[in-house]
């Protein structure tokens, strides 16, 4: 009977002990938003070209990017830049660019070794 009751309080000072520890180590992440990170760029495919889009997080203010090409694939947001891949008229090959959140200053950043983007 000891035994038993030994064993019951050893198991519970270990329960209360992992409890404590998991209260202890709790972190809580908050997001923290700068500048344009409200903002979610996207490719909207018609039938033959794709085009560079921006929307609000919360689904408003969709427009399109005048980025003098096609888009074809998001990389995402980095440094307040979108970084896609874009096709300039008259070319087959995709490039590696990036332009300001309102599709101003376009930038090359690479062609590739061969003028294509590997995925």
């Amino acid at each position: 009977m000891k035994r038993i009751l030994l064993a019951s309080i050893i198991l519970t000072l270990f329960s209360c002990s992992l409890l404590i520890f998991q209260v202890s180590c709790r972190q809580e992440a908050t997001a923290q938003t700068t500048g344009s990170s409200n903002v979610i760029p996207f490719v909207s495919w018609t039938s033959v070209k794709g085009s560079l889009y921006t929307i609000n997080i919360d689904g408003t203010n969709q427009r399109v990017l005048n980025i003098g090409m096609e888009a074809t694939f998001i990389y995402g947001i980095v440094d307040n830049k979108i970084v896609f891949v874009g096709r300039p008229s008259g070319s087959s090959t995709g490039q590696l660019y990036t332009c300001n959140i309102d599709g101003s200053n376009v930038h090359l950043l690479s062609s590739g070794a061969s003028g294509n983007i590997s995925f």
